[in-house]
């Protein structure tokens, strides 16, 4: 039996396994970034647009959410974000009318200047406030671009991880959920400043009036999506 030529044992070769960079590189922008309105609500207050809030989305073929993939996946997109919100063109059509950006970010990300809004905010990870140091740093190297830092990650299991009077972040992003609602109100909760929190994931009326009652005004989620003044244009 003839050995294959070269050439056909070439066109028999699988394709190369694509580096996570080039995956990352791969992805569809526009799918891989979920645009979802953050709405300022308040007792006898119409509702306003406080931020647009992006969140890479990936959705990696194979990985598991939070696997390594992913999350690198995850980390490429959102450097990926960062250099086309630069470009006006591209930024228009992510943003639209939206007066604040808040969008999640990795901790190497190095956030341009100037800011792409006035209300420009970095969402990091729970794992950057780990030194709370470190995260001081980082907060105002943010600043000084012009830049406000959120810390994203929090919700009923992890609360308790946040010392606020040492991380010195302008906004916590609180995930909720039944057991968050469930019960008294988590330590961790009560320590943080009530204006300071985002709380997203609100799918339920109850999920708003559960934080509304601890004085929180800025939401997002299901609920908040179908409201009219999520499109920043107001009903």
């Amino acid at each position: 039996m003839p050995f294959p030529s070269a050439a056909t044992a070439r066109r028999a070769a699988p394709p190369p396994n694509p580096s996570p960079d080039a995956r990352a590189a791969a992805i569809d922008l526009g799918r891989a970034v979920s645009r979802r309105p953050l709405l300022r609500l308040a007792p006898g207050v119409a509702p306003a647009l406080a931020f647009l809030h992006l969140r890479p989305e990936p959705g990696v073929p194979g990985a598991a959410p939070g696997d390594d993939l992913a999350r690198h996946a995850s980390e490429g997109v959102a450097l990926r974000l960062l250099a086309a919100l630069a470009d006006p063109a591209q930024a228009d059509a992510l943003l639209g009318p939206a007066p604040g950006l808040l969008i999640d970010l990795p901790i190497r990300a190095i956030l341009p200047q100037p800011a792409f809004t006035a209300a420009s905010v970095a969402a990091l990870p729970l794992a950057a406030a780990a030194d709370p140091a470190a995260f001081a740093s980082l907060a105002e190297a943010a600043r000084r671009r012009g830049w406000g830092v959120a810390l994203r990650g929090l919700g009923a299991g992890t609360l308790d991880r946040v010392r606020p009077r040492v991380v010195v972040a302008d906004w916590f992003i609180v995930e909720w959920s039944a057991a968050l609602g469930d019960g008294p109100t988590p330590d961790g909760l009560r320590q943080l400043d009530p204006p300071r929190i985002i709380l997203i994931g609100c799918d339920t009326a109850a999920a708003l009036d559960w934080g509304l009652d601890l004085d929180i005004r800025i939401f997002g989620g299901a609920r908040i999506d179908a409201a009219p003044s999520a499109s920043g244009r107001g009903s």
